[in-house]
């Protein structure tokens, strides 16, 4: 098992290698399903260690955030989108305010929130009516 670290640009990735590097840690990296990529550090790593890389994780995000809310101050730009196809096959852009969308991929992969928009897609195109535990 090892442990694993999403970006969307390629530059903060690279800044996140080079942390590794310093540090005497490999780092490979993969295409992410959706987007972006994963950097996976080894697991079994001394806890001090596995904390400065979540800490340096963090501050490069934060980092990342900043730089685009300073390019683009305009709140109506902060959203996130999760393309889905809908019943009939038709693509689909849902737009999530980005405070909500952060929150999201604070506890979700992106995986996971393409499934829970998509769900809910099939839940408003179908509804259920009757007891929650019935199946839609």
């Amino acid at each position: 098992m090892s442990n694993e670290y999403l970006f969307f640009d390629t530059a903060v990735r690279d800044r996140f290698l080079r942390f590794l590097a310093e540090q005497g840690i490999d780092g490979g990296v993969r295409a992410d399903e959706i987007a972006g990529f994963i950097v996976e550090t080894p697991d079994g790593l001394a806890e001090e260690r596995q904390e400065a890389i979540e800490q340096e994780y963090d501050r490069l995000l934060d980092a990342q955030r900043e730089a685009v809310d300073a390019r683009d101050e305009s709140p109506g730009h902060d959203r996130m989108g999760v393309s889905i196809t809908l019943s009939d096959g038709q693509p689909c852009l849902v737009r999530i305010p980005g405070a909500l969308g952060r929150r999201l991929c604070s506890v979700l992969t992106l995986e996971e929130i393409h499934d829970l928009v998509t769900t809910i897609a099939r839940c408003v195109e179908r509804p259920t009516a009757g007891p929650l535990c019935r199946d839609p």
